[in-house]
């Protein structure tokens, strides 16, 4: 059986993390990319405390 290679990536849903999804899979190869978010609990905007626009777009689950 093949190894699947798989990193998690910890999402704050701005713009360097964004980047960073795409270039973990076209760059570096891993089949499979997991985001996840964290509630720290400091007040934040209602689209990054649900994972933001952009985990959407690029098709991803959030753990």
């Amino acid at each position: 059986m093949p190894i699947m290679k798989t990193v998690v990536l910890v999402y704050s849903g701005g713009l360097d993390t964004s980047v960073c999804i795409p270039l973990l899979e076209g760059r570096y190869d891993y089949d499979q990319v997991i985001t996840a978010v964290a509630d720290v609990g400091q007040p934040a905007p209602k689209h990054i405390t649900e994972g933001g626009p952009k985990n959407v777009q690029w098709g991803r689950e959030d753990k």
